[in-house]
């Protein structure tokens, strides 16, 4: 600094008064140094032509240049907070979407399972290969919706055929299809009601009236009675009291923003059809893994055939006895169907049944009056139970522009079974192997009995006992009906070998349970209690290989867990207390648990895969699975009491 002061002080008068005269751009810069000589930059406020380097300015003089600058921003900021900012009219307005945008995001939350698979489903509709779906294309994808052809049938597949093709084409493409295909599964639920309303929409005004509705439940109506459902008022009355209860001006119309209101406020009085009272039935909307079963689906028929069954197969009032006799329990229901459906190849070679063997549609219902006593026991209505499982609700939540169609998944442990969960995630209807049914028939009496006796039982309630085909199902209570978001999922069986999941995700087993249950005294004490009764029971029974499946949910990672309402459940069952679960000791953790696959009987297949593990294998006994009924009841109950 020095040297450069020295510098600009020897500068000559003449010098100084000769620059001003000409302005040349003048450079002052350091003494030449070894090194890289820095570049000199333009500085603001200096003379035309002026530029310096950037170590021309001293250090107290940036100094004050950034604390005055500071200042500045400071003053600004306090004002801007003490003043509100008044809207400028020169602001834009919000963006509004337009309809291709939201179109567009829509269909942007299909994943590729499920693009592919509409994909496929559009070219099975298209069978002259043009492009073009027309009506009568569309009505094979229905199944036993649409078919057989007459005059009910042909009047519901026009319904759903014109709120597919809004534009009345008298065709389907394939962008029409994937963006309503799109909007039932994944579109909020402003689309789906203005999708649900073009259905009622006959004749494509913007309004429906008395006759519109009319039409559309006749034919739901009439579709429920080619099933061989018997209903117990005719679709006239019922259209004209739905028709009241939404049309809220008393105008003889109803227009789209009373159609919404109506469906938001009282979901069940249009998906019941007016069979199921609004103030006593609610439905919850859970959310459940899996693929929806959607209209050309491969399971679409199967699908149909379980829910017409499960129907026809709840007792009437007055077929209900006030006893239960020893016959109740070899009671069989023989219900024929109508329509075929298949399976996939992979399924079908799991339980060795051919595609021949599944042609053979026979419903049959095991131990009717049991069951109807079970479900009792845990206070489920039969109108709550067909809400869930039936073809009514199926029907019915088209008219709010759901396709309430169950979800089909593959089960992820050694059985291969299927799973279709309930719409509304209160049932699963699980497959399994004949040797389980021949288990399950022998064990009813015994299992009613504890069940009728242990109100607090963890065992997985059984509700219905079926076979389709040759293929039996059971349908269970899902043990994760609740509100609440499942975080991590455990299978505990209390053996160690091969009990580790190697993905890292989905359902976790012992090995990876590195942790504890965080449960009060007095509730562990209960718990350990029911462990012993139940797999007492089990023991007695000659079963194993059941195991306990936990789902925790953490009550800091969501927010909303709070707030959200509760779910009616057992009263007796203080294992289902807080939201279908337990709350931990420091109220920071939500457990699920419940006792699956108890169905397997230790039989002389059982005594073999024993012995080959422990022989020839040279596997510790007490770390494999397949042991006896007394060992493993045994060493689950020491594994539980040491997990919480």
């Amino acid at each position: 600094l020095m040297q450069r002061a020295a510098t600009l002080r020897g500068e000559s008068r003449e010098a100084k008064d000769a620059r001003k005269v000409s302005c040349p751009q003048i450079t002052i810069e350091e003494p030449k140094k070894e090194g890289k000589r820095e570049a000199a930059v333009e500085m603001p406020g200096l003379r035309e032509g002026r530029s310096i380097t950037p170590n021309t300015i001293s250090p107290a003089r940036k100094k004050h240049h950034r604390s005055k600058s500071t200042d500045r921003n400071k003053r600004r900021k306090k004002r801007s907070r003490s003043k509100k900012r008044e809207p400028s009219r020169r602001d834009p307005p919000a963006p509004v979407k337009t309809r291709k945008e939201i179109v567009l995001s829509t269909l942007s939350k299909l994943t590729k399972s499920e693009f592919e698979l509409l994909t496929d489903q559009f070219k099975a509709l298209d069978t002259d290969n043009t492009g073009k779906v027309k009506q009568e294309d569309f009505r094979s994808c229905l199944g036993l919706l649409g078919n057989p052809v007459n005059v009910v049938t042909t009047g519901f597949v026009r319904i759903i055929f014109n709120a597919f093709d809004e534009e009345r084409n008298g065709y389907l493409v394939f962008p029409t299809f994937l963006e309503c295909m799109s909007v039932l599964l994944k579109g909020t639920q402003e689309q789906k009601l203005e999708f649900a309303f073009a259905m009622c929409d006959s004749d494509n005004d913007g309004k429906i009236c008395k006759q519109d509705l009319n039409t559309v439940i006749g034919n739901m109506y009439g579709i429920l009675q080619n099933l061989g459902i018997q209903l117990p008022t005719d679709a006239c009355s019922v259209a004209v009291s739905i028709f009241n209860a939404i049309d809220k001006n008393n105008d003889g119309v109803v227009t789209k923003e009373e159609y919404k209101e109506a469906v938001i406020k009282h979901p069940v009085l249009l998906q019941g059809l007016g069979l199921f009272d609004p103030e006593q039935e609610i439905q919850y909307e859970l959310p459940t893994s899996g693929v929806t079963v959607t209209f050309g689906h491969a399971k679409w028929g199967l699908m149909l055939n379980i829910m017409i069954g499960i129907r026809l197969s709840v007792p009437s009032s007055e077929n209900v006895t006030p006893y239960l006799l020893p016959k109740h329990y070899t009671e069989r229901q023989h219900i024929p169907l109508e329509g075929n459906f298949t399976l996939d190849v992979a399924i079908m070679d799991k339980f060795a049944f051919s595609s021949e063997k599944m042609e053979e549609n026979e419903f049959i219902n095991y131990s009717p009056m049991i069951f109807k006593r079970a479900r009792d026991l845990a206070n489920i209505s039969e109108a709550s139970y067909l809400l869930s499982l039936g073809p009514e609700q199926l029907l019915g939540n088209m008219l709010c522009g759901k396709l309430a169609s169950m979800k089909c998944k593959i089960s992820e442990g050694k059985s291969g079974s299927f799973f279709f969960t309930s719409h509304d995630g209160k049932y699963l209807v699980k497959t399994i192997y004949h040797r389980e049914k021949v288990s399950l028939e022998k064990l009813l009496p015994e299992y009613f009995t504890f069940i009728e006796s242990s109100p607090n039982s963890l065992l997985n309630h059984i509700f219905g006992f079926h076979r389709i085909g040759l293929i039996p199902f059971i349908v269970l209570k899902n043990v994760f009906f609740t509100l609440l978001p499942i975080d991590e999922v455990y299978d505990l069986k209390g053996s160690e070998w091969g009990r580790t999941n190697t993905e890292g995700h989905g359902v976790l087993k012992d090995l990876d349970f590195k942790r504890k249950l965080n449960l009060t005294p007095e509730m562990r004490e209960k718990f350990l209690q029911q462990i012993h009764d139940d797999s007492t029971f089990l023991e007695n029974n000659q079963l194993i290989d059941y195991s306990l499946l936990v789902g925790i949910h953490y009550v800091d990672k969501h927010q909303v867990s709070q707030n959200i309402k509760d779910i009616p459940t057992n009263g007796n069952d203080i294992f289902t207390a807080h939201h279908g679960g337990i709350l931990s000791a420091d109220g920071k953790e939500v457990y699920f648990v419940g006792i699956i696959d108890y169905l397997t009987v230790y039989g002389k297949r059982k005594t073999a895969e024993t012995l080959i593990r422990s022989t020839i294998l040279q596997q510790q006994r007490d770390k494999i699975s397949t042991v006896p009924p007394p060992e493993y009841a045994e060493r689950f109950r020491r594994y539980i009491s040491t997990i919480c």
